[in-house]
């Protein structure tokens, strides 16, 4: 079958998998654990700028006639 890298999330002393695993019933897998160095959480001053930053995205609507299949693509 070949590697598979499988996200989880170790709680109550047991690694609990983010998504089930498509492998035959009682096959036999080695497991590495690697613990990345940095985590995906986020400090309250990167959310800000993004927020900041998304602000000015949200006021630019777009016309829906500019949407339509005739205009995007020349037809």
């Amino acid at each position: 079958m070949g590697l598979l890298v499988i996200r989880a999330r170790y709680a109550n002393r047991a690694l609990w998998l983010e998504k089930p695993l498509d492998i035959p019933e009682n096959a036999t897998v080695e497991v590495t654990v690697w613990i990345p160095e940095k985590t995906e959480s986020h400090s309250v001053d990167t959310l800000h700028k993004l927020e900041s930053w998304l602000g000015s995205v949200k006021g630019t609507p777009v016309p829906l006639e500019s949407l339509r299949r005739e205009v995007l693509y020349d037809d």
